[in-house]
């Protein structure tokens, strides 16, 4: 088997089981928003995109899916819109230099440590 350098420059929109989901962030992207349309942030999917600072998250987003933004390092800011109803577990997981989380009022289902190993929060 051979080993595969993942170099693919574009962030994947799928759809799983009739959800618009995003699921793949390039790993060296240093800030996005997410295209209005995506419901789910998907499992891992900013997962190690350790150079992310920005991210915008539209208001169609209702999930952000397990460790879904788990060891992005350079990521200090992020303002969770009223329509995400549920954070999966370890979804900010190691998330080192986050300072200033803004949840609205919407979120009704928090997973376990979704903070965890966030230091300066």
């Amino acid at each position: 088997m051979e080993a595969s350098n993942d170099t693919r420059q574009e962030i994947i929109i799928e759809d799983v089981n009739g959800i618009p989901t995003l699921v793949y962030c390039p790993k060296d992207i240093t800030e996005i928003e997410i295209p209005d349309g995506v419901m789910e942030i998907g499992k891992q999917a900013f997962s190690n995109c350790r150079a992310l600072t920005d991210i915008t998250i539209p208001n169609s987003v209702t999930v952000i899916g397990e460790s879904g933004f788990e060891n992005c390092d350079n990521l200090t800011d992020i303002v969770i819109p009223e329509s995400v109803d549920e954070i999966g577990d370890f979804a900010f997981y190691n998330c080192v230099h986050l300072t200033n989380v803004s949840i609205q009022e919407g979120v009704t289902s928090l997973g376990e440590g979704i903070f965890y190993l966030c230091g300066e929060l």
